[in-house]
């Protein structure tokens, strides 16, 4: 694997929590922050697909509409408690 450089600017204090993390675990600030930035890059991917995952079941689902829901919320705890919302229905 090619090792590429990307000098970081952090501010003061997450400096010092990474040096800080480095001493407590051996490893170099660089190795945490690197594996750090995976770790996140991977959580961005992993919403991405969800969020298309997401998108295509509302595609052949339907939506339910945004006031629908609130109504629904509202109505929670009260005598006339309404039935869950359902998507696709007209």
């Amino acid at each position: 694997m090619t090792i590429a450089s990307h000098p970081l600017v952090v501010d003061p204090a997450l400096a010092l929590a990474l040096q800080a993390e480095a001493t407590r675990s051996g490893k170099a600030p660089s190795d945490i922050a690197s594996e750090a930035i995976a770790r996140f890059l991977e959580d961005q991917q992993r919403e991405r697909d969800l969020l298309q995952r997401r998108l295509a079941a509302a595609d052949v689902d339907g939506f339910i509409p945004a006031q629908e829901v609130m109504d629904w919320i509202d109505s929670w705890s009260t005598n006339a408690e309404r039935s869950t919302p359902v998507a696709g229905r007209d």
